[in-house]
């Protein structure tokens, strides 16, 4: 799972906005699966190992909204090399993450129905 976000994050250019390295993913889901965030499924492969596959709680969903009332609220310090200002950048994190769970979404689904 942490190599596909990874791959996502490329295709997607968003390496510039934010490091993302694939042990720090890994850690983050393990972490968020313990804190009941995430919940995890084992699926059978075909050709490969079995795969744990995460899918978003009520409780993780919760969370993610109440982070995104918290700090897009916040000031954010500007910095001059950033085109983006204030809640410019909470937005482009917020359609981030937005992507970021669609794509867990979209790939749990794929990955259910083969």
């Amino acid at each position: 799972m942490a190599d596909d976000i990874q791959k996502d994050v490329e295709y997607h250019h968003l390496s510039g906005w934010t490091k993302i390295s694939v042990p720090s993913i890994y850690r983050k889901v393990l972490q968020m699966n313990e804190q009941g965030y995430l919940k995890s499924s084992i699926a059978k492969g075909d050709k490969f190992a079995d795969k744990a596959v995460y899918s978003i709680t009520d409780k993780g969903w919760a969370y993610f909204g109440q982070l995104m009332e918290t700090y897009a609220d916040q000031k954010v310090p500007s910095y001059p090399d950033i085109p983006l200002g204030g809640k410019a950048i909470f937005e482009q994190q917020r359609l981030l993450y937005q992507s970021l769970l669609e794509w867990l979404d979209k790939f749990e689904s794929q990955f259910r129905g083969s």
